[in-house]
């Protein structure tokens, strides 16, 4: 049971990694796009 919730856990981490990369990412190019 406790390594299930480990492993959800982790999942759910990378989840919300993957969506912060991706909206500073994304951010990041918009200031570029701005800049030129």
């Amino acid at each position: 049971m406790l390594e299930y919730y480990k492993q959800y856990l982790c999942q759910l981490f990378q989840c919300v990694e993957i969506k912060q990369i991706v909206f500073f990412s994304h951010l990041y190019i918009s200031l570029m796009c701005k800049k030129t």
